[in-house]
């Protein structure tokens, strides 16, 4: 088992002793292979002490088209190599890089819009009005946005 798995199933496991389990947020990260984005999303989960699901998502050749074609679908995803995606729909998605953004907003659209997406990252959230909190770095000089939260890093 990774530390990466230890770690999820820890904090899928821990009670949360304030809330009930009906009244915890259901709470998803779409993890893909790159260890920087893994790291920032899971410190995201971690830092809000919600129990989370980790979603390991894989990719073929197909991810290099344009999100602006993919829209919200699942295209560009393996999904015989990746983890279910099926209702219950999470209340939460937080997600990091441009391969995740459009299976991010696929699950937003088969939530009927309950869904609600956190996305990092310089390339998917450049578009912060697809996304319910867009989170980027304050040097790639974005356009504002009231949807945009840039970090000074």
């Amino acid at each position: 088992m990774s530390v990466l798995e230890s770690r999820a199933t820890e904090m899928v496991s821990q009670p949360d002793q304030d809330r009930t389990a009906a009244a915890r947020p259901r709470l998803w990260l779409l993890l893909d292979d790159r260890p920087g984005h893994t790291t920032q999303v899971v410190g995201l989960a971690e830092a809000l002490g919600w129990p989370y699901e980790a979603k390991e998502l894989r990719f073929p050749p197909l991810n290099r088209i344009s999100n602006r074609l993919l829209g919200a679908s699942r295209l560009s995803l393996d999904a015989g190599r990746s983890a279910e995606l099926a209702a219950p729909w999470p209340d939460l998605v937080i997600a990091m890089g441009r391969r995740s953004a459009p299976i991010a907003r696929w699950i937003k659209r088969q939530s009927g819009g309950r869904t609600r997406l956190v996305q990092r990252g310089r390339k998917a959230a450049n578009v912060a009005g697809d996304f319910d909190l867009a989170v980027t770095c304050a040097h790639f000089r974005l356009p504002a946005h009231p949807r945009r939260l840039d970090l000074l890093l």
